[in-house]
């Protein structure tokens, strides 16, 4: 791994690499992706919390019917 600190030297190297296999290649404003991060945190905690409730009222209904 290459300390981030250090990342923009290589930079110009990687984009050429993705023109020449034709891979997307994305960058953003700090900010802009610190936001993404929340957000898709924020996605990925709300989905995992509906699945544990589910599983949960799944648990106490099945432990009521017995």
């Amino acid at each position: 791994m290459m300390p981030r600190h250090n990342l923009y030297k290589i930079q110009p190297d990687v984009l050429e690499l993705c023109r020449k296999y034709n891979i997307e290649y994305l960058s953003k404003p700090m900010g802009r992706a610190f936001l993404d991060i929340l957000t898709s945190l924020e996605k990925s905690g709300r989905m995992w919390r509906e699945t544990y409730e589910e599983l949960m009222n799944a648990s106490n209904t099945i432990k009521s019917n017995t």
